[in-house]
């Protein structure tokens, strides 16, 4: 996925910073309407992996895990699509 923002998209990052949150910033602020799509289910997502890497007291549901899980197939297919909207087969 960052091989596709940075080749395709132009996305650059700080070495100083996450990783994660400057690609999810990045699809967040861009122009194009499903790629801020993307990067908001980016955000829900690693959203809800950190609540239950790091909250002790969190409980995740098996159905907030389908759900979860389901999120992320469907993005990666997004992300898929948009490859090719902007041109890479990568």
């Amino acid at each position: 996925m960052p091989a596709f923002a940075i080749c395709e998209l132009r996305f650059t990052y700080s070495t100083a910073k996450s990783l994660h949150a400057q690609l999810i910033y990045f699809y967040k602020s861009h122009a194009d309407r499903d790629l801020k799509n993307i990067g908001r289910q980016l955000e829900k997502l690693r959203n809800a992996r950190n609540e239950a890497d790091y909250l002790l007291n969190s409980f995740v549901s098996n159905e907030d895990a389908r759900l979860d899980y389901r999120l992320a197939l469907h993005s990666l297919h997004q992300i898929e699509i948009a490859k090719h909207k902007h041109g890479s087969d990568k």
